[in-house]
Protein backbone atom coordinates (compact mmCIF):
# COMPACT_ATOMS: atom_id res chain seq x y z
CA UNK A 1 0.00 0.00 0.00
CA UNK A 2 1.22 3.09 -0.72
CA UNK A 3 2.29 5.73 1.78
CA UNK A 4 -0.29 8.54 2.59
CA UNK A 5 1.07 11.94 2.31
CA UNK A 6 -0.83 14.97 3.89
CA UNK A 7 0.29 17.90 0.86
CA UNK A 8 -0.47 21.81 0.51
CA UNK A 9 -3.11 23.06 -1.89
CA UNK A 10 0.45 24.15 -3.38
CA UNK A 11 1.60 20.99 -3.72
CA UNK A 12 -0.97 19.16 -5.30
CA UNK A 13 -1.13 21.70 -8.23
CA UNK A 14 2.92 21.11 -8.40
CA UNK A 15 2.34 17.29 -9.00
CA UNK A 16 -0.21 17.96 -11.61
CA UNK A 17 2.01 19.82 -13.50
CA UNK A 18 4.76 17.43 -13.68
CA UNK A 19 2.33 14.56 -14.10
CA UNK A 20 2.98 12.25 -11.05
CA UNK A 21 0.47 9.82 -10.17
CA UNK A 22 -1.67 10.50 -7.06
CA UNK A 23 -4.83 9.50 -5.57
CA UNK A 24 -6.57 11.57 -3.08
CA UNK A 25 -7.75 10.14 -0.03
CA UNK A 26 -10.36 11.22 2.08
CA UNK A 27 -9.21 11.65 6.35
CA UNK A 28 -11.69 10.78 8.81
CA UNK A 29 -12.57 14.08 10.80
CA UNK A 30 -10.57 13.36 14.08
CA UNK A 31 -7.78 12.45 12.16
CA UNK A 32 -7.13 15.47 10.15
CA UNK A 33 -5.17 17.66 12.89
CA UNK A 34 -3.34 15.15 14.95
CA UNK A 35 0.32 16.29 15.71
CA UNK A 36 3.00 14.49 16.63
CA UNK A 37 3.68 14.40 20.03
CA UNK A 38 7.19 16.01 19.26
CA UNK A 39 5.34 19.09 18.70
CA UNK A 40 3.91 20.10 21.87
CA UNK A 41 4.15 19.01 25.61
CA UNK A 42 1.48 17.45 27.81
CA UNK A 43 1.01 19.07 31.10
CA UNK A 44 -0.74 16.54 33.73
CA UNK A 45 -2.77 18.32 36.58
CA UNK A 46 -3.70 21.27 35.55
CA UNK A 47 -6.45 22.94 37.99
CA UNK A 48 -8.71 25.33 36.32
CA UNK A 49 -12.08 26.53 37.31
CA UNK A 50 -12.45 23.74 39.72
CA UNK A 51 -11.34 20.44 37.34
CA UNK A 52 -7.62 19.30 37.30
CA UNK A 53 -6.67 17.59 33.76
CA UNK A 54 -4.14 17.24 31.55
CA UNK A 55 -3.49 20.33 28.80
CA UNK A 56 -0.87 20.29 26.00
CA UNK A 57 1.04 22.93 25.40
CA UNK A 58 2.37 23.69 21.51
CA UNK A 59 6.04 24.23 20.91
CA UNK A 60 5.31 26.84 18.77
CA UNK A 61 3.18 30.34 19.04
CA UNK A 62 0.06 30.72 17.53
CA UNK A 63 0.42 33.57 14.73
CA UNK A 64 0.15 37.22 15.44
CA UNK A 65 -3.43 38.31 16.09
CA UNK A 66 -5.23 40.54 17.85
CA UNK A 67 -7.65 39.41 20.65
CA UNK A 68 -10.59 39.74 18.70
CA UNK A 69 -8.92 37.53 15.78
CA UNK A 70 -7.51 35.28 18.00
CA UNK A 71 -11.15 34.76 19.37
CA UNK A 72 -12.44 34.02 15.77
CA UNK A 73 -9.68 31.51 15.43
CA UNK A 74 -10.89 30.18 18.51
CA UNK A 75 -14.34 30.02 17.76
CA UNK A 76 -13.59 28.47 14.01
CA UNK A 77 -10.65 25.98 15.38
CA UNK A 78 -11.46 22.31 14.48
CA UNK A 79 -11.08 19.67 16.83
CA UNK A 80 -7.45 19.29 18.22
CA UNK A 81 -6.15 22.66 17.35
CA UNK A 82 -4.65 24.53 19.63
CA UNK A 83 -6.07 27.89 20.07
CA UNK A 84 -5.52 30.92 22.78
CA UNK A 85 -6.62 30.84 26.40
CA UNK A 86 -7.19 33.25 29.14
CA UNK A 87 -5.32 34.27 31.99
CA UNK A 88 -6.31 31.73 34.89
CA UNK A 89 -5.62 28.90 32.14
CA UNK A 90 -2.09 30.34 31.80
CA UNK A 91 -1.57 30.65 35.11
CA UNK A 92 -2.71 26.93 36.11
CA UNK A 93 -0.28 25.05 33.37
CA UNK A 94 2.57 27.91 34.52
CA UNK A 95 1.74 26.86 38.16
CA UNK A 96 1.47 22.67 37.29
CA UNK A 97 5.04 23.22 34.99
CA UNK A 98 6.29 24.36 38.27
CA UNK A 99 4.98 21.93 40.69
CA UNK A 100 5.91 18.59 38.30
CA UNK A 101 9.49 20.82 37.48
CA UNK A 102 11.55 17.41 38.95
CA UNK A 103 9.24 14.82 37.88
CA UNK A 104 8.34 16.10 34.36
CA UNK A 105 12.13 15.44 31.68
CA UNK A 106 10.76 18.43 29.44
CA UNK A 107 10.37 21.25 32.54
CA UNK A 108 13.38 23.41 32.22
CA UNK A 109 12.87 23.52 28.24
CA UNK A 110 9.20 24.19 28.23
CA UNK A 111 10.30 27.15 30.87
CA UNK A 112 12.82 28.21 28.93
CA UNK A 113 10.29 28.28 25.83
CA UNK A 114 7.51 30.58 28.16
CA UNK A 115 10.08 32.62 29.03
CA UNK A 116 11.52 33.62 25.38
CA UNK A 117 7.80 34.53 24.59
CA UNK A 118 6.86 36.72 27.44
CA UNK A 119 10.43 38.31 26.86
CA UNK A 120 10.51 38.78 22.85
CA UNK A 121 6.70 38.27 21.56
CA UNK A 122 4.50 39.20 24.45
CA UNK A 123 2.46 36.73 24.15
CA UNK A 124 -1.95 38.06 24.36
CA UNK A 125 -4.60 36.51 25.67
CA UNK A 126 -8.10 36.00 25.78
CA UNK A 127 -9.23 37.95 28.90
CA UNK A 128 -10.11 41.55 28.68
CA UNK A 129 -10.59 44.22 31.46
CA UNK A 130 -13.40 46.71 31.77
CA UNK A 131 -12.25 49.74 33.10
CA UNK A 132 -15.37 51.18 34.46
CA UNK A 133 -16.18 54.90 34.96
CA UNK A 134 -18.11 53.82 38.91
CA UNK A 135 -18.09 50.94 40.44
CA UNK A 136 -16.26 47.64 40.01
CA UNK A 137 -14.42 46.65 36.58
CA UNK A 138 -15.56 43.81 34.88
CA UNK A 139 -12.69 41.30 34.01
CA UNK A 140 -13.83 38.98 31.05
CA UNK A 141 -12.13 35.49 30.42
CA UNK A 142 -12.56 33.81 27.37
CA UNK A 143 -13.04 37.39 25.77
CA UNK A 144 -15.64 36.27 22.23
CA UNK A 145 -15.98 33.42 22.64
CA UNK A 146 -18.95 30.60 23.99
CA UNK A 147 -17.09 30.46 26.80
CA UNK A 148 -16.74 33.72 27.96
CA UNK A 149 -17.33 34.56 31.82
CA UNK A 150 -17.18 37.77 33.33
CA UNK A 151 -15.74 38.18 37.02
CA UNK A 152 -16.52 41.88 38.46
CA UNK A 153 -13.52 43.59 40.82
CA UNK A 154 -12.22 46.34 41.20
CA UNK A 155 -8.79 46.39 38.96
CA UNK A 156 -7.66 50.02 39.44
CA UNK A 157 -4.96 50.55 41.34
CA UNK A 158 -0.59 51.47 41.69
CA UNK A 159 0.97 49.59 39.62
CA UNK A 160 3.79 47.50 41.52
CA UNK A 161 4.98 44.14 42.68
CA UNK A 162 2.47 42.13 43.95
CA UNK A 163 1.39 42.92 47.34
CA UNK A 164 -1.55 41.50 49.83
CA UNK A 165 -3.72 44.31 48.79
CA UNK A 166 -3.64 42.72 45.51
CA UNK A 167 -5.09 39.87 46.19
CA UNK A 168 -8.83 40.14 45.01
CA UNK A 169 -7.36 41.51 41.73
CA UNK A 170 -4.58 38.94 40.90
CA UNK A 171 -7.94 36.20 41.97
CA UNK A 172 -9.93 37.69 39.36
CA UNK A 173 -7.19 37.93 36.58
CA UNK A 174 -4.94 34.96 37.40
CA UNK A 175 -7.32 32.90 39.43
CA UNK A 176 -5.81 32.62 42.67
CA UNK A 177 -4.46 35.23 45.42
CA UNK A 178 -1.95 33.22 46.77
CA UNK A 179 0.94 36.04 46.29
CA UNK A 180 3.90 33.53 47.41
CA UNK A 181 3.12 30.48 45.07
CA UNK A 182 2.48 33.23 42.64
CA UNK A 183 6.13 34.70 42.95
CA UNK A 184 7.47 30.86 43.26
CA UNK A 185 6.09 30.74 39.62
CA UNK A 186 7.51 33.17 38.01
CA UNK A 187 10.69 33.29 40.04
CA UNK A 188 10.84 29.78 38.64
CA UNK A 189 9.62 31.16 35.22
CA UNK A 190 11.69 34.84 35.01
CA UNK A 191 13.88 34.84 37.88
CA UNK A 192 12.07 37.73 39.19
CA UNK A 193 8.51 38.58 40.91
CA UNK A 194 5.26 39.44 39.38
CA UNK A 195 4.91 43.03 38.60
CA UNK A 196 1.43 43.87 38.06
CA UNK A 197 0.87 47.07 35.40
CA UNK A 198 -3.24 48.58 35.17
CA UNK A 199 -4.78 51.75 35.16
CA UNK A 200 -3.96 53.80 38.43
CA UNK A 201 -7.48 55.79 38.40
CA UNK A 202 -10.99 55.80 37.14
CA UNK A 203 -11.18 56.52 33.83
CA UNK A 204 -13.76 59.51 32.75
CA UNK A 205 -15.44 56.59 30.36
CA UNK A 206 -15.50 53.05 30.10
CA UNK A 207 -12.09 51.66 29.28
CA UNK A 208 -11.67 48.25 27.49
CA UNK A 209 -8.04 46.65 27.55
CA UNK A 210 -6.45 43.17 27.26
CA UNK A 211 -4.71 40.94 29.52
CA UNK A 212 -1.36 40.05 28.20
CA UNK A 213 2.61 39.01 29.59
CA UNK A 214 5.45 40.87 29.29
CA UNK A 215 9.15 40.20 30.91
CA UNK A 216 12.46 41.20 31.19
CA UNK A 217 15.34 40.58 33.16
CA UNK A 218 13.94 42.84 35.57
CA UNK A 219 10.23 41.41 36.25
CA UNK A 220 7.38 39.34 34.90
CA UNK A 221 4.75 42.08 34.37
CA UNK A 222 1.21 41.20 34.36
CA UNK A 223 0.10 43.54 31.76
CA UNK A 224 -3.54 45.04 32.42
CA UNK A 225 -3.50 47.96 30.22
CA UNK A 226 -3.00 46.71 26.50
CA UNK A 227 -4.46 48.42 24.03
CA UNK A 228 -7.66 45.54 21.79
CA UNK A 229 -6.24 46.47 18.90
CA UNK A 230 -2.61 45.23 19.55
CA UNK A 231 -1.63 42.34 17.76
CA UNK A 232 0.67 39.70 19.31
CA UNK A 233 1.46 36.22 19.27
CA UNK A 234 -0.35 33.82 21.88
CA UNK A 235 0.53 30.61 23.89
CA UNK A 236 -0.82 27.34 21.98
CA UNK A 237 -2.80 25.21 24.24
CA UNK A 238 -5.44 22.31 24.07
CA UNK A 239 -7.42 20.58 26.23
CA UNK A 240 -5.93 16.35 26.05
CA UNK A 241 -8.06 14.22 25.42
CA UNK A 242 -6.87 11.42 27.47
CA UNK A 243 -6.73 12.70 30.70
CA UNK A 244 -9.40 14.83 33.15
CA UNK A 245 -10.70 14.49 36.13
CA UNK A 246 -12.84 15.95 38.52
CA UNK A 247 -11.33 18.35 41.19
Amino acid sequence: MAPIINVSDEDLTALKQIGLKYKLVQVPEADKLIVSASDFWTIPNVSYRGNVSAWDLSKQLLPSRTQQQHAEHRNSAQKGEFVTADMPLYHAIFDALYEQRHALEFTETARSFIQNAMRQRFPNTLTRIAYSVRGKDIVIHNYGTKDSYPIKENIVGPNRFIKYKDKRALTAILGTSDIDKINQVYNWLNGTDLFIYRLNEKPNELTEVVAGFVADPVFARLNCYRRPGSASASLGVRANARSASKK
